[in-house]
């Protein structure tokens, strides 16, 4: 696959993500039971595909992404049902940064010079479009996006290292179901605690966004990472906070905010710069 492609299948999936937003103003559901219901309807409609052949990913490397993936979706989630989905979206954009520090301490991944700069405009982009209107007042969805980013920075090294540390790539589908079924098993007994299960009609819609909104994209994520290196790929699905919160005010009426607007054709042009350029060469897989 060339890296054209690849990257073609990272903004698809950036795309994809999007709809997360508008999701969760539409189901009005308790937050753990959005988010771990989501990841059951994306385990169901994986798992006949991932039992088919392919190698299973590495435990060690697997079971430690199955943790990140399972904070970086519940405290999403949870920040944008407590604020809006500018707010929740928009912090778990250090994930970038967390991804280029993992990389260059661990694997001594070095960045192309756009890459670099793309990091610099995507911090200055979630700046202007979290505080440009002012300090926010309740700072629980940014705390909440704050750690959902250190959560999906890690996600993203991480999915790149399970193949690296495997024989040959790995079933995407067998990562994405794992990584979900694992944040069901978690989230759903957590959510029966702490609220009521939703409706069946709800329930059901939920289930359907984890197959559109959490399966599909990730197998595509999976696929677009093996030609284009975490970091890049990782900027250039800064799309998703700029449909994100876009989505949300076209079919939710919420309002969007000068800081938004300006903030986000600043990730959009960070997208752009990871999206240039040659790869530089990556280091020997640590194993």
């Amino acid at each position: 696959m060339s890296r054209r492609t690849g990257i073609l299948l990272l903004l698809l999936a950036g795309v994809m993500w999007s709809l997360s937003g508008i999701a969760v103003k539409l189901a009005d559901a308790p937050p753990l039971w959005f988010a771990g219901l989501r990841s059951l309807g994306a385990a169901l409609v994986l798992l006949p595909m991932a039992l088919r052949n392919g190698g299973w990913p590495r435990g060690s490397v697997m079971g430690t992404c199955v943790v990140a993936h399972t904070v970086m979706v519940g405290t999403l989630i949870a920040a944008m049902t407590v604020g809006t989905a500018a707010q929740g979206i928009l912090l778990q954009y250090v994930g970038p940064v967390v991804c280029a520090l993992l990389g260059y301490a661990l694997v001594g991944r070095t960045l192309r010079r756009n890459v670099r700069f793309g990091l610099i405009a995507a911090v200055v982009g979630v700046g202007v479009m979290v505080f440009a209107d002012g300090v926010p007042s309740d700072f629980t969805p940014l705390l909440l996006g704050t750690a959902s980013g250190l959560a999906y920075g890690s996600v993203i090294f991480l999915l790149e290292r399970i193949d690296a540390v495997t024989d040959g790539p790995v079933d995407a589908f067998k990562i994405v179901l794992l990584n979900n079924a694992g944040s069901a098993a978690v989230l759903l007994p957590i959510a029966a605690g702490v609220d009521a299960m939703p409706g069946v009609a709800v329930t059901v819609f939920i289930l359907g966004v984890g197959v559109v909104q959490m399966a599909i994209p990730y197998v595509l994520f999976q696929h677009g990472i093996r030609t284009v290196v975490p970091v890049a790929a990782a900027l250039i699905v800064l799309i998703e906070p700029v449909l994100n919160p876009t989505l949300v005010w076209a079919f939710h009426g919420e309002a969007m905010t000068v800081g938004t607007i300006i903030g986000g054709t600043v990730l959009l042009f960070a997208a752009g710069l990871a999206a240039t350029g040659r790869e530089p060469a990556t280091p020997p897989p640590a194993r």
